[in-house]
């Protein structure tokens, strides 16, 4: 059996304590992200320090714009991935695994049939 305790001073040292986890996570945040991207982190960091202030609407606009922040990272990392893993190969074996796949899929004959395969392969 769980009592919420009523007492406000205990809630504003709690969200405190959270508001303080989060500006920790910011600015390891602030650490991972590009300038431009970092800039933002910065100046809620910045906030943060000046206003003081440690309701629980601070506290849950806090981490939803840190967990918009952390996602924009996570997009960032997936595109320069893609960019430099995955896009060399492409460029590298893209035809070839085409072709693999054409040939697969719709045999490797060369009679006048294959004339309509390809070209509707090709729209598609």
């Amino acid at each position: 059996y769980y009592k919420r305790k009523s007492s406000s001073s205990s809630n504003n040292n709690n969200n405190g304590i959270v508001l303080s986890l989060l500006q920790d996570a910011a600015r390891a945040l602030e650490w991972l992200e590009s300038p431009d991207r970092a800039e933002s982190t910065r100046q809620w960091l910045q906030r943060q320090q000046q206003q003081q202030q440690e309701d629980r609407h601070v506290v849950t606009s806090s981490i939803l714009y840190l967990h918009y922040k952390v996602s924009l990272c996570r997009e960032d990392v997936d595109s320069f991935r893609f960019q430099h893993e995955y896009v060399p190969i492409i460029l590298a074996r893209g035809k070839e695994l085409e072709q693999t796949y054409f040939r697969a899929k719709y045999g490797n004959n060369n009679n006048t049939n294959n004339t309509y395969i390809h070209s509707t392969y090709v729209e598609k």
